[in-house]
């Protein structure tokens, strides 16, 4: 730690030699019937998205193949 963060400005360090820092985890949020509910919607959302991503996916495909479909018939008029 001989970084200029680790010094004051008599250029004396703030942090002695070996310095460890013992923390514990902060308290973990509880499981309540707002944020259960919350979990819920988001997972329901999320699967109406993929539903949706899909589908457009399908019908663009779809779409892909019949115009091809309706251009060659107009070059054969």
């Amino acid at each position: 730690m001989d970084g200029e963060l680790f010094k004051n400005t008599n250029g004396q360090r703030y942090l002695t030699d070996n310095y460890t820092l013992e923390t514990g985890l902060p308290r973990q949020i509880i499981q309540t019937k707002t944020i259960v509910t919350l979990t819920e919607m988001v997972k329901a959302g999320s699967t109406a998205m993929i539903y949706a991503v899909l589908g457009n996916i399908g019908l663009q495909i779809f779409l892909s193949f019949s115009m091809h479909l309706l251009w060659g018939m107009m070059n054969n008029l």
